[in-house]
Order: C-alpha cells, then structure tokens, then sequence
C-alpha cells in the first residue's frame, strides 16, 4: 500500500524538525553545563565556603614565583569565614624571589589572620624563608629543615667543546655581559662580579632570620653555613617554635582564638569538589554525544555529505 506523498513530506518535515530541537537541546545543556562549571572555577575548584573555617595552603616542590599563589593569600585576608591559616611546607627549596615574593605575601596575611607553618618531610632553604612569614613555626623532629644560604651555580663545558671541536664565539656590549657562560671558563671580574650579588643576597637572608626570630646577627651567621638541622635541633636552636604535628598546630591557633573544632579546608592548591569532577565528566561525555548530533543535523540538510566528511576527522577537543 503506497502512502500518500503528502504525508510522507509532512513526516520528513516532522523529523527534521524533531533532529533540529534535539540538537538545540543538546547545545543548551552544554552551555549549561559550561557555565556551571565555570562559576566552580571562579570559586575556588568548588561551591564559595560560607561557613567558618580554617584555610590550609600547601607548598610543596620547588619554591619559584607563584602568582596564583599570592592571590589566593590576598584573598584570605579579605575572608572574613577564614579564623586562622596553615600554611603546610615540603620544599628543598628554589629561588630566591619565589621565597621572598611568598614571605611577604604571608607577612600581610599575618597581620590579618593568625598564620602558623606547618614542616613536613622537608623546609629548607627558600622552603625555611617562607616559613619565616608565618607568625608560629612547627615541625617534626624528624623533619629536615635549615640550609640559610645562596647560592649560583652553573656548569662549565668549555672543555668537552674543545675536545669535540666546537670553537664558541661572541660578541657582546660589555665585559659582564653574560657571565658566567656554560660555554666558556668565567674571567676573574665575572667571578668578582656573581660572588658580590650572592654575598648581597646572602646577607639579607640572614638579616631576615635574625629579625624574624629575634636572634643576634652573629649567632645566625653561625648557622648560616648551609648546615641541615632537623626539627629538634632547629627549636634547640630556636629557628622554629614548636615541635608536633597538626595537633600541635591546632593547639597554637586556639591560643589565638581560633575554635580548634572548625574544619580545616585545603584553599591552595585547588581541590576539586565532587560535583566540578562529575561536571566535568558530563561535559565530556556531552561532546562525545554532540558530534554524531551534528552529524545528524548536517544530514538533515545535505543528504549526508557534510556528515561523511566529519567522520573522517574527528572533531577535536582541548585535552585537560
């Protein structure tokens, strides 16, 4: 039985028209889906913390220049649901800005709420000058912490060059330009010139100690040899406060007023929340299912061709 030309038309139209709110559909959800997670970001990697808690910030690895570090402290001073911070550190250590740029950036958080580091494995050299910033310092006896010093280091393969027959040339403005070079032994005057920067820098790493710990001048001097102490003898040698873990840690914030039964929340680095993870796990599934949606909505309006075309190459997406 031939069905009437009419209604196969009307059918065809209503399809069309059904594939094409689908597909509407679906972008809608996406953008949704987009938006929700956005605004997660913005919060923080989860839902903006109205209640009253403690912030923990982790510093772990080396200690290098960290903006969105430094913003996150800026922001903690301003929240008002912040009633103390933890500052927890397990670094060998790094540059010299990276530890200055956050010490400062935690001597302002100080001044606002009450700030203690907490050592784990490890807080040397930057890693001990960030801890500087808190107003309380605590780690384990066995934590490894010390190394006040500085250094500039740099390798030498003049000689390997000249073995293999590589001849290095340059030409630059002045004598210290570019000193010291791998590619070359560094002259007297460049020496001259690097060992007075570190010996400036060394210098205010020092001072820094000796006013941040209320010791003598010369008595850091002493043990500012680039000698490791761990957690005992840094309190012996009062480079630190406390000895203990988060229970001693607690116990110095409730001294400041902090209730030591508000949760402690990790602020930096972002955590994710439960649902920015299930979020994102929609959206990818989501693109998975947008593309053959688009290919039945390219068919829709060119018998296929399009759509033949766009399986041949998939359409690509940002890897997370």
């Amino acid at each position: 039985m031939s069905l009437d030309p009419h209604v196969v038309a009307d059918r065809r139209q209503l399809k069309r028209t059904v594939n094409v709110w689908r597909f509407l559909a679906f972008i809608f959800i996406g953008v949704g889906l987009f938006l929700i997670l956005h605004s997660l970001n913005s919060a923080g990697g989860g839902f903006v913390i109205t209640n009253d808690h403690i912030a923990e910030v982790r510093i772990d690895g080396e200690i290098r220049a960290r903006p969105k570090l430094i913003k996150q402290l800026d922001k903690l001073s301003q929240n008002t649901n912040v009633k103390g911070v933890i500052v927890s550190i397990n670094s060998h250590g790094g540059t010299s800005v990276g530890g200055e740029s956050i010490y400062a950036a935690l001597r302002i958080l100080s001044k606002q709420k009450p700030t203690v580091a907490q050592m784990w494995e490890i807080a040397t050299s930057a890693g001990y000058m960030v801890a500087l910033g808190a107003e309380h310092i605590v780690a384990y006896n066995t934590t490894i912490t010390g190394s006040i010093g500085a250094i500039i280091a740099w390798a030498d393969f003049s000689e390997l060059l000249s073995r293999t027959g590589v001849k290095y040339n340059e030409i630059k403005s002045s004598a210290m330009k570019a000193e010291p070079s791998p590619f070359k032994p560094i002259s007297p005057e460049g020496r001259e010139m690097n060992e007075l920067v570190l010996k400036n820098t060394y210098d205010w790493f020092v001072r820094l100690v000796a006013e941040r710990r209320n010791l003598e001048i010369e008595k850091v001097r002493e043990l500012a040899d680039g000698r490791l102490v761990n957690g005992r003898m840094a309190r012996e040698l009062k480079l630190i406060d406390g000895v203990g873990g988060r229970k001693t840690v607690k116990k110095w914030l409730e001294s400041k007023g902090v209730n030591r039964n508000l949760n402690v929340i990790r602020v930096y680095p972002v955590q994710k929340s439960r649902l920015k993870r299930v979020i994102e796990m929609s959206i990818d599934g989501f693109m998975k299912t947008i593309e053959s949606k688009v290919v039945d909505f390219l068919e829709i309006f060119d018998g296929g061709a399009k759509a033949r075309a766009l399986l041949s190459m998939s359409i690509a997406r940002p890897d997370r």
